[in-house]
């Protein structure tokens, strides 16, 4: 019996992890084909994985070898904003239900085109996403958000696990190089975090007279203020009162799921359920 006890604790073991979600047993009943594999099943070559789901590494030298992050969405040719370091040193500042998610490119500026549309119509389903944005004078920032983006809400939501960060002067050789400011938390009308708004259809990060990072409906300049959401700096080099020019934007989301076939389906699965159900969002 002993035996018998020992073998399906380490089945168990061995099953992916999907329990940190609390939905997941109800999408797992409505849509069975998501069953999740054993993670032996999920080990693959690196070959196979750049092939498949985008590979994405720096560097080889020894000296300045950066860590390796097996992303999803990213094709061969993607030159991105977001290095596997910084990935890495952003990891810890995430839900602790997403921290060893998988990192899923989901909108790029150069590959989708500057509309303020189109991006939100590429993470329409995606719950959590990493607002990235390069300026034309090299400064690197950007926001993190626990709730969908809406399109033309009449106020500002938003979760406290929310953050904005910088990347300082652009130096990706140093694990401090990324500095987050979180959500301040300090008075109850501190609340707003994100919006859309439905006058000029610009994005905001942090209100309270002056948001964090702005950006217009074109997505080709922006603005970030000091924000008391999250007592945040301007997260850019001040010399243009705060105001930038967009050189590109990333927008990132999370899957539990190293697959990116998968990763679509539970994500849409997830949305049908958060749609037709009577659930909190996780």
């Amino acid at each position: 019996d002993n035996n018998n006890n020992n073998n399906n604790n380490t089945t168990e073991q061995q099953d992916y992890d999907v329990c940190r979600y609390p939905v997941m047993n109800v999408i797992l009943r409505v849509f069975p084909f998501l069953q999740p594999r054993r993670q032996d099943s999920f080990d693959s070559t690196q070959e196979e994985v750049e092939e498949s789901e985008g590979y994405h590494h720096h560097d080889d030298n020894e000296s300045t070898r950066q860590p390796i992050e097996i992303v999803l969405g990213v094709h061969p040719d993607d030159s991105l904003i977001l290095s596997p370091l910084a990935m890495d040193s952003l990891r810890p500042h995430f839900p602790f239900v997403i921290q060893e998610d998988y990192y899923w490119l989901k909108y790029s500026m150069r590959r989708h085109g500057a509309s303020l549309d189109t991006m939100l119509h590429q993470i329409r389903n995606s719950a959590r996403t990493l607002l990235v944005i390069e300026t034309l004078n090299g400064d690197v920032f950007g926001a993190f958000v626990s709730s969908p983006w809406r399109k033309h809400t009449p106020y500002y939501y938003g979760s406290g696990e929310a953050f904005v960060w910088k990347q300082d002067h652009g130096d990706l050789k140093k694990i401090d190089a990324v500095k987050v400011f979180p959500w301040s938390g300090s008075a109850q009308e501190n609340r707003e975090i994100q919006c859309i708004h439905q006058d000029n259809n610009t994005l905001c990060v942090g209100g309270n007279g002056s948001a964090a990072i702005t950006l217009d409906k074109d997505l080709l300049r922006g603005a970030s203020m000091s924000c008391s959401t999250f007592d945040s700096p301007p997260l850019v080099n001040d010399d243009k009162d705060g105001f930038f020019d967009i050189a590109n934007i990333e927008v990132w989301t999370f899957s539990p799921i190293p697959s990116l076939n998968m990763a679509e389906q539970l994500e849409l699965s997830r949305q049908f359920i958060f749609d037709h159900g009577n659930f909190a969002t996780v």
